[in-house]
């Protein structure tokens, strides 16, 4: 009976594999065809775009539209606007370029040849509390044989300049090279006058933030963050500030995001530090009275509460 049994199984196994071949077979025909009919497929990624955003999607041209050996697609003039307004752009992109292997993508690989954005412009008030300028964000590898692959944002944020750098992965194949995150991964970023940096690491079920410095002036604080993907946020933080060790908890309630952090010695200097360094970082960042509502609770001193609803005059830059 085992024997039997074995052989139906294996039996199931050859037919579950060819109906799988012939089916992906179909889809790569399918698309093929696809292909031909650019205007469909731009309508199609507009139409992806609205429902990504709760917006109306646009995009001016789409230059390239490839599926098939390699989805290929090169748009240009990206808007997401106001559905009663139009005028009002959230987001605009100048154009967008990305490569990814047909085969990758069907099976859910996360490697691409090719990915940027270029000129993106995020409003004040869409995404983040201030403006966000970038004028490149994607895959750099200038110097294959000396340097590891980065993503890279280059631009300004709350006015300032931004750059923000995180180490990819690179695969060789016949074709070139080909881009991925690595479970750990390297990020610095800088902003104004401040820089920092942290290792990203990606577990079987969460993501942490581990050897992670954030300076300001002559005010370093080092730390490690654990699930910082949870949704809802509920992130544990140990550190140090200045030599000032600290335990944190970064949390979400309700629209509020709050950050209880709890200097270990329980000194008030210690945590008077601690306030003027967040207060810093926190105008840095665009979270003022106006932008957003972010409440910081220090042991020893009253709650520091920012207001989250965004001021009329800024929602409407």
């Amino acid at each position: 009976m085992a024997r039997n049994w074995r052989r139906i199984s294996l039996t199931w196994g050859k037919r579950l594999g060819i109906f799988l071949l012939i089916m992906t077979a179909l889809a790569y025909g399918v698309l093929s065809l696809a292909q031909h009919s650019p205007d469909a497929l731009r309508k199609g990624l507009e139409d992806y775009l609205s429902k990504g955003s709760g917006h109306s999607g646009e995009i001016t041209d789409l230059t390239e539209a490839r599926l098939v050996p390699d989805v290929r697609f090169n748009l240009k003039g990206i808007n997401i606007r106001d559905r009663k307004d139009p005028g009002k752009v959230y987001l605009h992109a100048d154009s967008a370029y990305m490569v990814i292997p047909f085969w990758r993508m069907m099976f859910g690989s996360s490697y691409y040849a090719a990915m940027e954005v270029k000129g993106l412009e995020v409003a004040t008030g869409y995404a983040l509390p201030k403006k966000l300028t970038v004028n490149f964000g994607g895959i750099s590898d200038p110097a294959p044989q000396a340097t590891l692959p980065q993503f890279l944002i280059d631009g300004r944020y709350n006015d300032l300049p931004l750059l923000v750098t995180m180490e990819m992965d690179r695969k060789m194949t016949r074709k070139g090279s080909l881009y991925g995150f690595a479970a750990q991964s390297m990020a610095t970023f800088k902003l104004g006058e401040m820089d920092g940096e942290g290792l990203i690491v990606r577990h079987f079920t969460s993501v942490s933030l581990e050897s992670a410095k954030i300076k300001r002036g002559d005010v370093t604080a080092e730390f490690t963050a654990e699930n910082i993907q949870e949704r809802p946020l509920k992130s544990t933080i140990k550190g140090t500030l200045n030599g000032e060790a600290f335990d944190a908890l970064l949390t979400e309630e309700g629209e509020n995001i709050v950050l209880k952090i709890t200097p270990v010695s329980a000194n008030e200097k210690g945590a008077e530090i601690i306030k003027r360094f967040t207060d810093a970082v926190l105008r840095d960042m665009g979270l003022n009275a106006d932008d957003s509502k972010v409440r910081i609770e220090i042991t020893g001193l009253p709650a520091n509460t920012i207001n989250q609803e965004t001021s009329k005059d800024s929602k409407e830059q």
